[in-house]
């Protein structure tokens, strides 16, 4: 029996799903946590909410009561957030933080006091300031002076935050439950100006999509292969490119490895949810009930596990191509777990951005663009990564379905490259709206951009749905209909690649290229 409930945030509906390890990885980056509009939640609860000023450009602060919501879209860029009032002689200001998204390493939540109102968007040299990074640790800056506190409330997500001005000599406090109060700092002010207080919310908002942008443009296909279409030089499945994932941070076991800690199964699963990991395992589905295969047929697949609750498990599965979360009693996933490949190593994955932010890399951007339509095999220069991959490349795949009969029939036959097909234009639609916050086009190209990706997602839609229905009946009509869909994407889509390029070229650095 497992104790108490733990489950980790996950996105039931991943963007990337072309496979099981990339749902998996954009379910876990993706998590309520760490993405979506919702920035901050805090609570003043002594406050006169009516002497606080707001500030939020393009975001939304919201007030009710006590409390301040901070809300702004992921794809927009780094904004000014922050909320202020005069600070006395004799004052205090306190601050529960009921939620804070975890965004990257470094972002935070801070209390600032300075005199200069119109320096508070770089509030970072204020006289004074104290706060909590994304990844828990506290700090505090007097000045030049920067200190960090790996402190007793690291692990809480709900904490306090105080700071205390006794005639310009300023206390700094923190609390797990806003009644017992730990001293982190204290410092004097040697500034006569008014005072101001302020909170600011540096969140930053878009280092997924900067992410997802960098990613997920060149494509290959090769017939021979069992995966036979897949995104190239994108971080695969194995240790290295885990571990330099900018959001992941991956360890890899063998049974036998885990054997060695005298762990029972549940103690295994307990022990790793308990650290903020989850499980990435082969599991036999014909002992899951709520899996299709249960007493059906025999079905081994990797399985994502980020939760239990006494005796059930919360898993992610692949069922039909689509993520499905379930709950399973924990002695039906042990009995999956043993008529599975035992063989195949387990994956401990956990939600943990890097210290340095993730750039958007408009140069990576551009030549990824041009090596689709040149059809180059771009795995070779990351074979110090990945192994190097074989097939064909970029328009050329489209080449292939649409001029080779064999495979147009393993177009037809093997529904995951229609899938993978929809899914490459989908989100370069999702890169398109996101680039155009950061870059510039005319009326007239980004017209004809935005039409073109959004028939290629109509389209390429429409292209899927048609396989999945010739897939179960198949008709001489309904094949000829796919193919002058998959024509009519390959051209669009070559019109759209080169408009792009011309789009991005004015931001490429030359120089690096």
């Amino acid at each position: 029996m497992l104790k108490s409930k733990n489950i980790l945030p996950i996105n039931p509906q991943p963007c990337v799903r072309n496979s099981a390890h990339n749902a998996f990885m954009d379910a876990i980056i993706t998590n309520e946590k760490a993405w979506g509009d919702l920035k901050a939640d805090i609570s003043l609860p002594y406050e006169n909410i009516e002497q606080w000023s707001i500030v939020a450009e393009n975001a939304i602060i919201k007030n009710t009561d006590d409390r301040f919501e901070v809300f702004h879209s992921p794809t927009v860029q780094e904004q000014k957030k922050y909320i202020f009032r005069k600070f006395n002689s004799f004052d205090e200001l306190m601050l529960k933080i009921n939620y804070q998204q975890f965004t990257s390493y470094w972002d935070s939540i801070c209390i600032f006091v300075h005199d200069k109102i119109y320096e508070f968007d770089r509030f970072t040299n204020s006289h004074y300031f104290f706060g909590r990074f994304c990844n828990n640790d506290f700090f505090t800056k007097d000045g030049p002076i920067e200190r960090e506190f790996n402190l007793v409330a690291k692990n809480h997500t709900k904490v306090w935050l105080k700071v205390t001005n006794y005639e310009n000599v300023l206390t700094s406090s923190f609390s797990v439950d806003g009644i017992e109060w730990i001293e982190a700092h204290s410092s004097s002010i040697t500034s006569d100006n008014e005072k101001y207080i302020g909170i600011a919310f540096a969140l930053n908002d878009n280092v997924y999509y900067n992410w997802l942008s960098n990613n997920f443009i060149q494509i290959r296909y090769n017939k021979n292969e069992a995966f036979p279409i897949d995104y190239v030089t994108y971080l695969k499945q194995n240790s290295k490119p885990f571990v330099v994932h900018p959001f992941l941070k991956m360890n890899e076991e063998s049974w036998e490895d885990i054997c060695q800690y005298n762990l029972s199964f549940s103690e295994l699963i307990q022990s790793s949810i308990n650290s903020n990991k989850y499980i990435v395992m082969w599991l036999n589905e014909f002992y899951l009930p709520a899996s299709k295969a249960y007493l059906k047929q025999i079905s081994i697949h990797e399985c994502l596990i980020y939760g239990y609750e006494k005796s059930n498990i919360y898993m992610m599965i692949i069922s039909d191509g689509k993520p499905k979360c379930i709950t399973a009693d924990i002695d039906d996933v042990l009995c999956a777990w043993n008529n599975s490949d035992k063989s195949a190593p387990l994956f401990f994955l956990k939600y943990s951005p890097t210290y340095s932010l993730y750039n958007l890399d408009i140069n990576h951007i551009y030549q990824e663009l041009v090596a689709f339509l040149q059809c180059k095999n771009t795995s070779l220069l990351y074979t110090h990564l990945v192994a190097f991959e074989d097939g064909v490349f970029g328009i050329d795949v489209y080449h292939e379905f649409v001029n080779n009969r064999e495979c147009f029939n393993h177009l037809l036959s093997d529904l995951r490259i229609s899938y993978l097909l929809y899914e490459h234009n989908l989100i370069m639609k999702q890169r398109l709206e996101f680039l155009f916050t950061v870059i510039s086009a005319t009326p007239n190209a980004m017209n004809c951009i935005n039409e073109l990706v959004n028939r290629l997602v109509t389209n390429s839609l429409i292209a899927m749905r048609l396989t999945i229905k010739n897939f179960y009946k198949r008709t001489e009509a309904t094949e000829k209909e796919i193919l002058l869909y998959y024509t009519k994407i390959y051209n669009d889509e070559e019109i759209l690649y080169q408009n792009l390029i011309d789009v991005i070229l004015p931001y490429v650095d030359k120089t690096s290229l």
